[in-house]
């Protein structure tokens, strides 16, 4: 019970245009996963590095202590006997009112230079792993980009060329015909003629379709539609 429509089953021609390379490729550094990915292993490598260097210094730290305390009707001290008041004795303590602030500057270093040093070394032997990585995965996204993009291009002049394959052939048929309604070409002539034509419209059909799976490749390569691509590869 579920409705549904039929499409026509026309397929509407893309953009022609294709930006150049260098554009693709910038739009790929900034679109693709992998690229945000392996900036964020080097970020993470290279604060690690800095945090073991940070080690061959001493740690300083600050430490408060502030305490409120407040009871009523509790006091230390006595009452005066002329005003009945009563009166705090200032060389008394009073463990339940008062407020105290206290504070601390201290220290800390860690003793073991041979192994602290061979963590600082080993750090940043990972961060310039990571950095490496980071030109590997560059220069395979702009490889990926450069076969994709030139696929396209390719793919794209061959359904140019089958394009002009058929509206050859459809000249020749309607040529056919008109020979044929003369009387001056025979039937044969007229079916090879329209087989001709059948068989350049297959192959600009598959053609066309190799040029949309090539221009979709594209656009998993850089991780856009490449029609929404400028110049400055944004």
């Amino acid at each position: 019970d579920t409705p549904f429509d039929i499409q026509n089953g026309r397929l509407r021609r893309i953009r022609d245009d294709i930006p150049a390379l260098d554009s693709l490729q910038r739009a790929a550094f900034r679109r693709r996963p992998e690229v945000r990915q392996v900036e964020a292993g080097v970020q993470a490598r290279y604060h690690q590095w800095k945090a073991e260097k940070s080690r061959r210094y001493p740690e300083l730290f600050i430490g408060m202590d502030w305490n409120l305390e407040y009871a009523p009707g509790r006091h230390f001290g006595g009452t005066n006997p002329h005003t009945g008041l009563s009166y705090e004795n200032a060389f008394v303590g009073d463990g339940y009112n008062g407020r105290s602030v206290r504070a601390a500057l201290g220290a800390r270093w860690q003793l073991g230079l041979s192994g602290r040093e061979a963590d600082i070394r080993r750090a940043h032997v990972d961060y310039r792993e990571m950095v490496r990585k980071r030109v590997w995965a560059r220069q395979s996204i702009a490889l990926e980009v450069q076969k994709s993009y030139e696929d396209a291009l390719e793919a794209r002049q061959n359904s140019r060329l089958g394009s002009r394959s058929r509206g050859a052939g459809w000249a020749w048929l309607l040529q056919t015909g008109e020979r044929y309604d003369l009387g001056i070409a025979s039937t044969r002539d007229l079916l090879e003629a329209y087989g001709a034509y059948l068989k350049s419209q297959s192959d600009y059909y598959q053609t066309l379709y190799d040029d949309y799976l090539a221009m979709a490749a594209l656009y998993r390569t850089v991780g856009r539609p490449i029609w929404e691509i400028g110049d400055n590869g944004r």
